[in-house]
């Protein structure tokens, strides 16, 4: 039987979901985990978490977002666990998402579920965003995340030998597209994306990722985010030529982008946005 572990990342602004991460985490349909967070600056952090017979243990990181993530790899590859379902802690997800999770990983090395979005106070606005655009089952490559993204530490379960990865630690802005980009590519694995169970993704002032407005605030941030995003990849030798010139090029375009047809009726991937613009 595949040893499964839930994984979480703790840290002040988070505490106000606190209540909510627990109860998810209690009302899983499938009980035998166990629960592992990364404290980032939380004093006295297990005094939050009561999670009655669920064994749970702390580990107090310090650093960037980029850098806690990429160390917590280190640790879970030496953990005496199967598989890993991170949940951000400011999320919530399905009371089947640690079953569907472990069923999944005994096939795949990746598992990326759908989201469906929440308001800050975790009621329901937009049910599964992307099941329209892909099916249950679909499988992927680092190639499908080439130039956007749907894998998060929020929706994503991997198997412990993935976590075993050398992984660089660059700045960038989304440190969860820079992490599984190297993932999956270094290991040239597929992953498979359910609308089985979902994660319940809030949309807060905190988060830089989600569906927004098509503003040229907006379309800025994108274009920072991608321009870190390809800096660091080519820094590792990856070839994006081609996509820092297209963001470069989109970049110059932006002054004028109200005269530009807006062509986005359907809920865009992380970071796809700027695909949505043409003149």
């Amino acid at each position: 039987m595949m040893r499964i572990a839930v994984v979480t990342y703790f840290y002040p602004k988070a505490i106000p979901f606190v209540k909510q991460l627990i109860e998810a985490l209690q009302h899983q349909s499938f009980q035998d985990f166990e629960v592992i967070v990364f404290n980032d600056g939380v004093e006295d952090v297990s005094q939050y978490f009561k999670l009655g017979s669920i064994p749970i243990s702390f580990h107090d990181m310090s650093g960037s977002i980029g850098t806690i993530r990429i160390q917590s790899m280190q640790v879970l590859a030496k953990l005496d666990f199967e598989g890993y379902v991170f949940m951000d802690a400011d999320d919530s997800m399905s009371a089947n998402r640690v079953a569907v999770a472990r069923e999944l990983l005994t096939k795949y090395d990746v598992v990326v579920n759908d989201l469906t979005l929440t308001d800050a106070t975790g009621n329901i606005e937009v049910p599964l965003i992307w099941s329209s655009r892909i099916a249950d089952g679909f499988e992927f490559d680092s190639f499908f995340i080439h130039d956007k993204n749907i894998v998060g530490l929020g929706n994503t379960a991997i198997k412990r030998s993935v976590a075993a990865t050398f992984l660089t630690d660059r700045p960038v802005m989304a440190p969860d597209w820079y992490i599984f980009y190297q993932l999956l590519e270094k290991r040239n694995l597929i992953a498979i994306f359910t609308t089985r169970c979902e994660t319940w993704y809030r949309q807060h002032d905190g988060n830089i990722a989600g569906i927004r407005s098509l503003t040229k605030e907006r379309l800025e941030q994108v274009i920072k985010v991608k321009q870190m995003h390809y800096t660091a990849l080519e820094g590792e030798g990856y070839q994006v030529d081609d996509e820092l010139r297209k963001v470069e090029s989109f970049s110059q375009r932006l002054d004028k982008w109200k005269e530009m047809k807006v062509k986005i009726d359907l809920n865009p991937f992380w970071w796809e946005e700027t695909n949505f613009i043409y003149e």
